[in-house]
């Protein structure tokens, strides 16, 4: 049987997985969104563990471009012009893929940079979501 690695947290983690770029992206994170993210359980190797943190990261962001396409959605029905902020979200998915390859801290910026820029579009609607 292979190695187990039983997490209680967050920094246990990041101390059997050594991925700076990681440590520093999450970092980013829970300021940025000010979410810290509850990790525990038992893992079958380091790459499981370091998936883990990248994919509830992800989801974050996932759900941050579902809530403004959703935004995005209701405005246009409203007879708004939103093709512009649209087509700029329409960027995160593909830089989602990036991220995937690349779980790097300009990445991760790119994609905040993006999901911001929209939501300070979409707030200059006066419109109830």
């Amino acid at each position: 049987m292979g190695e187990r690695y039983e997490i209680k947290n967050l920094n246990e983690a990041f101390k059997l997985v050594k991925d700076k770029d990681l440590e520093e992206v999450y970092l980013l994170f829970k300021k940025d969104f000010s979410k810290e993210i509850t990790f525990s359980g038992i893992y079958t190797s380091l790459k499981e563990i370091s998936l883990d943190i990248k994919d509830r990261i992800k989801s974050e962001f996932n759900d941050n471009y579902r809530e403004l396409k959703t935004k995005i959605s209701k405005l246009r029905k409203h007879g708004e012009e939103v093709s512009v902020v649209d087509f700029e979200l329409l960027r995160v998915p593909l830089k989602m893929k990036l991220l995937d390859a690349n779980f790097s801290k300009e990445n991760y910026l790119i994609i905040l940079s993006i999901l911001k820029n929209v939501e300070k579009e979409l707030s200059s609607f006066k419109i109830d979501y």
